[in-house]
């Protein structure tokens, strides 16, 4: 018998085990307390029985985290090439490449377009 048909076949008597011991309940409470006790100590007896099975069976991992998406940039259309802002611009690629910098700060007043200026900042980066 293999360790997949041994694990499925215990997993099958916990969960009988279960459902006997939420047929002999009614909505959750057990008016047999000798009954839900055995119950409970062969589902964990069954339990152990399953956990060493899978150590048995030398799973390392029984599933792998999915590939994460790549995250996508859409290149600002309203990003417009003033020469002011070349100057700011080429001041964060320097930044960027400068190994000794660890934080680069933008700042200024709401709506002046530093969102989109790092925005452009990004895409100049991945382009080279």
């Amino acid at each position: 018998m293999k360790v997949d048909d041994m694990i499925i076949s215990e997993l099958n008597k916990v969960k009988g085990l279960e459902d006997e011991a939420k047929n002999k309940c009614f909505i959750g409470l057990c008016p047999n307390f000798k009954a839900f006790y055995q119950l409970s100590k062969k589902a964990e007896e069954d339990a152990g029985a399953v956990d060493e099975l899978l150590q048995q069976g030398g799973f390392v991992k029984i599933s792998y985290r999915d590939v994460p998406q790549p995250i996508v940039v859409v290149p600002p259309k309203d990003f417009e090439d003033f020469n002011s802002r070349k100057l700011v611009v080429n001041k964060i690629m320097e930044a960027v490449k400068d190994p000794n910098v660890n934080i680069i700060g933008v700042h200024g007043m709401p709506g002046v377009g530093k969102t989109t200026l790092v925005k452009e900042v990004v895409r100049q980066v991945k382009e080279d």
